[in-house]
């Protein structure tokens, strides 16, 4: 292997999409297991948020999803299709619930870096009530920027502009745009 393709291996194997997994060691794991270890992690945190932790740990969890959905597309479609919008909603929920802005923040941007550039996400969303779960957030909370940057995300998909336009989310918008 020249010193050139050793590098490559390097960098490959330090990044993988945004996430920066310094937890493995350079061409220790060969590419295909590297992918199940991610796999795992991002099980493991499905693991959590539907555990019975408390809402501090379930936080944290919640802030590594948010990291790693940031500039990961794979991520994106692999969590949008293993429950974790449903995992989300309810951490976004238990958090409003606790009246923990917080928590509420990090839940409802998670949710955001979720439904970036897909759509498929945005209809399980949809489906599983995010609406009147954002509804119940900008009537109760401080969690402004967070619900406003969800909603105009979901405002991408053709089929939620008139589900967010017959909701409370309207007069929000207007109030906040006025701010």
């Amino acid at each position: 292997m020249t010193e050139l393709d050793s590098a490559n291996s390097r960098r490959s194997v330090e990044s993988v999409g945004s996430c920066k997994l310094n937890w493995v060691k350079e061409d220790s794991v060969p590419e295909d297991e590297f992918e199940d270890n991610v796999f795992e992690r991002y099980q493991s945190f499905l693991t959590i948020l539907n555990s019975d932790e408390d809402l501090k740990k379930k936080c944290k969890t919640v802030e590594q999803v948010r990291l790693h959905l940031k500039d990961d597309e794979e991520a994106r479609i692999f969590m949008g299709a293993n429950g974790f919008v449903e995992a989300l909603l309810l951490f976004l929920e238990s958090a409003m619930l606790a009246r923990n802005p917080m928590a509420e923040e990090t839940g409802a941007m998670a949710l955001f870096n979720l439904a970036v550039n897909n759509n498929r996400n945005k209809e399980i969303m949809l489906a599983s009530g995010v609406i009147s779960l954002l509804e119940d957030m900008i009537s109760n909370s401080d969690s402004d920027g967070s619900a406003t940057a969800l909603y105009l995300n979901l405002s991408c998909l053709e089929e939620a502009k008139s589900v967010i336009g017959s909701s409370q989310a309207v007069p929000f918008l207007v109030q906040i745009l006025q701010g």
